[in-house]
């Protein structure tokens, strides 16, 4: 009522200790607004862990109380017993993370980009777009829920959108400059959470980024973490869940006459993705020598010479098929008459677990050579034959060689013809 007291009706025709006192939804929130506007005094915090299944406030006189949790719940304690015992039934709030990789196809009408599959890692080149999708499952009572995400190589895009099933959430805040480090917060708005009651209400959050120029390759990838935090001064905080991006490269080894430690400079190189050499990849200087990063987008390399060293690495680079053409050998010797066939493959398996390595294997096809690394070092080693190019081979030499031996056949044959007729006469 307007002094502040709350007001209940007893069952009557009860007496002693079968009198069961009842509070109404209403009398609920009376008390709620009676205690948040600061007309009672807090009795009792108790700061309790997940592995904590009870605990104790003792020396409270008679009354009537109210509890609050970090779920969100709001429990009633209504029994005069000297040893009232209360159960707080709802559960905790959970969150699951999960990014898209482009080689699994799905459906056509899936999330994201309609295109792949979800798991807890995906394999990417730098400037490429990245999904994920992010899932909170409320629960009744929920308060303050805010989704915390923290990219590591890569740039936050946008949320693509918030729904609940297929109903979608409208009104939510997204914070995406911040100073915790989080590359974005969105908090899910009290209109929604206040309508919550079942348990695990799964609200599914979609949303992308772009790995960028920081991102590490290969190695341990590039983790992205999503956590939860909750309750009415955001004091309960989720279990962090990860997914990691890898990026990966090729190593180029360029060397003469079989000769592995007998390196060959002067050898020019493009990288396409067909072998037909027209889709060709672009790529950006780096800090260290002979190293070249994919660039899409302002890349403006396209031709890479091996110096003295023999080496060439080309890094940003998704898992799959690529083309090495050489354009053009070093003087006096003889050019690849083909590209070699090069394939990126992941070796990280997604069961769940967190990934921890980046492990990957780079294969020439065509000889079925190659390395396994766990660090980014997987080498093509290239050969370069000095000398005139061999018949077997094909190319320009053996062209020549074929037009000097008709040359010389009809040589022979003119200056037989012409001494016989000298002969005759």
């Amino acid at each position: 009522d307007s002094a502040g007291n709350v007001n209940y009706t007893a069952n009557k025709g009860k007496s002693g200790s079968e009198l069961v006192t009842e509070l109404t939804a209403a009398d609920i929130e009376a008390i709620k607004a009676y205690v948040n506007a600061g007309n009672a005094d807090l009795v009792a915090t108790v700061n309790t862990t997940k592995d904590d299944s009870e605990f104790t406030v003792t020396g409270l006189p008679y009354g009537y109380y109210y509890i609050t949790t970090t779920t969100g719940s709001i429990v009633t304690v209504n029994s005069t017993k000297p040893n009232a015992e209360v159960s707080d039934k709802n559960k905790l709030p959970s969150i699951e993370k999960e990014v898209q990789e482009d080689s699994i196809a799905i459906p056509a009408n899936a999330e994201g980009d309609g295109a792949t599959g979800y798991q807890k890692k995906n394999d990417a080149d730098l400037g490429q777009t990245v999904y994920y999708k992010t899932t909170v499952k409320v629960q009744p009572g929920a308060k303050n829920y805010i989704i915390h995400d923290k990219m590591t190589g890569l740039t936050f895009g946008g949320i693509d959108s918030v729904k609940a099933g297929n109903t979608v959430i409208t009104g939510y805040t997204l914070n995406s400059s911040i100073t915790d480090e989080c590359s974005f917060e969105l908090i899910l708005p009290s209109a929604f959470l206040d309508t919550v009651t079942a348990a695990d209400t799964e609200v599914t959050v979609l949303y992308h980024a772009t790995v960028n120029q920081d991102a590490v390759i290969a190695g341990t990838g590039n983790p992205n973490q999503t956590w939860l935090t909750y309750g009415a001064n955001g004091e309960g905080e989720s279990t962090h869940k990860e997914t990691r991006t890898y990026v990966w490269k090729i190593d180029v080894l360029k060397y003469k006459n079989g000769v592995e430690t007998d390196k060959l400079a002067g050898a020019k190189f493009k990288m396409s993705t067909d072998a037909a050499g027209a889709n060709v990849m672009k790529f950006s200087a780096a800090t260290a020598a002979n190293t070249w990063i994919f660039d899409s987008t302002n890349g403006t390399e396209e031709v890479f010479t091996t110096d003295t060293t023999g080496a060439l690495n080309f890094e940003g680079l998704d898992e799959g098929v690529y083309y090495l053409t050489e354009t053009e050998a070093p003087s006096g010797f003889n050019k690849l008459t083909a590209p070699i066939k090069v394939t990126i493959t992941s070796n990280i398996t997604s069961d769940g677990a967190k990934p921890t390595n980046g492990t990957y294997t780079v294969k020439n096809i065509a000889n079925d050579a190659g390395a396994s690394a766990t660090e980014g070092e997987g080498t093509i080693k290239v050969n370069n034959q000095q000398g005139s190019v061999l018949p077997s081979t094909g190319g320009s030499g053996t062209t020549m060689i074929y037009i000097i031996g008709v040359i010389l056949l009809a040589g022979a044959g003119i200056l037989l013809v012409t001494r016989r007729r000298m002969k005759a006469e």
